[in-house]
């Protein structure tokens, strides 16, 4: 099986959360959710897990982990206020490299325990 065809055999997350990147409007967006996300989670840390791919097409597994300290915009971009609660979230990240540029990513984790872990679901 092709490393691109391994990728597609993870669990299946509940949502994704979809990104595409291009040297264009792609690319500033990309910069302001990571903005976004770093003053949510100031200590973030990114576990990386595993990396390989074959030709443009890169594999990521990674963990996310952060304690919720600042305003975080959810689906719709409404503000989501700080939480405090701390979150471990397993991501996988798929994306396509282009002349050594990212041009496109997608990283899929499941927001439902996105959602439990900051508390915000029943």
């Amino acid at each position: 099986m092709s490393p691109r065809g391994a990728c597609g055999t993870a669990s299946r997350p509940s949502r994704q959360s979809l990104r595409a990147l291009s040297p264009n409007a792609g690319h500033a967006t990309h910069v302001e959710e990571m903005q976004d996300l770093w003053k949510a989670f100031p200590d973030m840390a990114i576990e990386m897990k595993r990396i390989f791919g074959e030709g443009e097409w890169l594999c990521t597994e990674y963990v996310v982990t952060g304690t919720h300290q600042g305003v975080m915009k959810g689906p719709g971009g409404q503000e989501i206020p700080p939480t405090g609660k701390a979150l471990r979230l397993p991501t996988l990240g798929i994306l396509r490299i282009v002349d050594g540029k990212t041009a496109e990513e997608k990283d899929y984790f499941d927001t439902s325990s996105l959602a439990a872990q900051l508390g915000l679901t029943p």
